[in-house]
């Protein structure tokens, strides 16, 4: 296996290692996100469109999530505006022993109601947070990052905060992801 063999493969794990429920099918009591993806590892830049769709007790009122800081929204069904800066450093879910959560805006919005339940909402940005080493190295040890997209390829796991976090725990999703022209040769 080539070394861009093996990259690629590293690429394919990392998508999906943020998503710890890959059978789970869309639940009415879950987030469910769709998430259309271009990756451009040329220039570590990744645009997202996330069709979300919220649970039917979640359809009305003020919401709340969390985004990477270096991911900028460029628009939004519905009204999106910073509340600030998160305050958690930890990271969450299947990623609590891992990397710190990267840092991160907190967006707010509210539902319209009368039975909306989705939002699509676009943003893009650079996601590079260099690996570090976080205990004594040993001959086992490895370095860890929240998410990294550069040449080598891309990992991005659920604390680099690329899809947005409503704090709620399991969600479910569908994804497709393209690569930009420059990146023609890279395969998922």
């Amino acid at each position: 296996m080539t070394d861009w063999q093996r990259i690629r493969r590293l690429l394919q794990l990392a998508l999906l290692a943020f998503f710890p429920l890959l059978s789970s099918a869309q639940d009415e009591d879950l987030v469910h996100h769709s998430l259309r993806v271009i990756l451009d590892p040329h220039s570590s830049y990744i645009t997202v469109t996330d069709t979300i769709t919220l649970p039917d007790g979640a359809a009305s009122g003020s919401r709340a999530f969390l985004l990477n800081d270096q991911l900028r929204v460029t628009a939004s069904s519905i009204p999106v505006a910073i509340a600030g800066r998160s305050d958690s450093s930890t990271a969450i879910g299947i990623n609590s022993t891992g990397a710190d959560l990267a840092s991160s805006n907190r967006y707010q919005f509210t539902m319209p109601g009368q039975g909306i339940r989705q939002l699509e909402l676009s943003y893009e940005g650079s996601i590079f947070q260099a690996a570090q080493q976080t205990s004594a190295q040993y001959s086992q040890s490895f370095s860890e990052t929240s998410g990294i997209i550069n040449e080598q390829g891309v990992y991005l796991n659920g604390a680099s905060l690329w899809v947005p976090n409503f704090e709620q725990g399991l969600i479910s999703f569908d994804l497709s992801v393209e690569f930009t022209p420059a990146a023609e040769d890279w395969t998922v």
